[in-house]
């Protein structure tokens, strides 16, 4: 099982569609989400350093900035996998 943590703001469009992307993925794979929101998760966003949203962490590690689409989320599971 993968945990994919996403950090977000209210009225940003590409958090949205990273949000869905995330929800379209996880009927295929074994993904855990956690969403984390900048007005009332402060000191997570502090701990990891995250000023650029949206910010996605696969397995704790940084994987993205911005938005990113189903093809390059595949590649980047493997490519964490590989290193693990």
């Amino acid at each position: 099982m993968n945990l994919v943590e996403i950090f977000v703001e209210e009225n940003c469009a590409a958090c949205e569609t990273v949000l869905e992307i995330l929800e379209s993925l996880s009927a295929e794979l074994p993904i855990v989400k956690r969403i984390y929101h900048r007005g009332t998760d402060r000191r997570e966003f502090q701990s990891r350093g995250v000023t650029i949203l949206p910010a996605t962490f696969i397995n704790h590690q940084l994987a993205f900035y911005g938005e990113f689409s189903i093809r390059d989320f595949h590649r980047q599971l493997l490519r964490l996998r590989r290193r693990s």
